[in-house]
C-alpha cells in the first residue's frame, strides 16, 4: 500500500508514508500549516521553534492496531516577553 493510494481529507495535514509491520500499521502525517496562534495572546506566528512527533492510536485495520504519527511544529510567540508562553504548538 502506498501513501498516494489513500485519500486523506484533513486540511493542513499531508500523508507522507504508510507502512506495515507484523503487528502494527503506521500512518505518517506532517502538518502543513503556515502559522499557529499563541494560546495566551492569540497572535499568529510563522517563526518555527521546533518540531516533534505525536503518536496517536486509531481503530484497528486489517487485524492490526493503527498508529498515526503526526509531525507538528511549535512556533515562537511574537509577543514573547509580554506573555507567559514563548512557544506554542499546533492544535488538532
Amino acid at each position: 500500500m502506498s501513501a498516494c493510494d489513500l485519500n486523506l481529507d484533513f486540511p493542513g495535514v499531508i500523508l507522507t508514508d504508510v507502512y506495515l509491520t507484523p503487528t502494527l500499521a503506521v500512518v505518517v502525517l506532517v502538518s502543513t500549516a503556515a502559522e499557529s496562534s499563541c494560546p495566551s495572546c492569540h497572535n499568529p506566528s510563522a517563526r518555527v521553534h521546533s518540531r516533534y512527533v505525536r503518536t496517536l492510536a486509531d481503530l484497528p485495520g486489517h487485524n492490526r492496531p493503527v498508529a498515526l504519527r503526526l509531525t507538528v511544529r511549535r512556533f515562537f510567540c511574537s509577543q514573547a516577553p509580554r506573555v507567559a508562553a514563548r512557544a506554542a504548538g499546533e492544535r488538532y
